[in-house]
């Protein structure tokens, strides 16, 4: 879950949301709301298919860009971001913040995260 405090570095945060997760419970507006209201930077990027929370933390986001990254979705969305970030070729590794809209969010709620509302 992202912290509400000001990110002391410049950089936006990236936000791999999966809108196909879970109760597919549309958070953009939430999201945006908060992060604004902060004034956090972030940039969202929407997946598309099925293996996209995988391969764009692997293969496609340049994590030299963002300070953070946050998947949005349900257990199997964190799994994926989190594994697909790890299996860079480059190495390269930034903080993981999680947003719970899965159905159980059953990680989320053993570190203490409940739903945005």
């Amino acid at each position: 879950m992202i912290s509400m405090r000001t990110l002391s570095n410049e950089k936006p945060i990236c936000i791999v949301y999966n809108p196909n997760s879970g109760r597919m419970r549309d958070l953009v507006p939430i999201i945006e709301k908060r992060l604004n209201a902060a004034n956090i930077k972030f940039e969202m990027i929407n997946t598309k298919k099925a293996g996209d929370t995988y391969t764009m933390p692997r293969d496609e986001i340049d994590l030299d860009k963002y300070s953070m990254l946050v998947a949005c979705g349900g257990d199997g969305t964190y799994h994926e971001v989190i594994n697909g970030m790890l299996a860079r070729k480059d190495g390269k590794k930034i903080p993981i913040g999680m947003l719970p809209n899965g159905s159980g969010n059953d990680t989320c709620r053993s570190l203490g995260a409940e739903h945005l509302d």
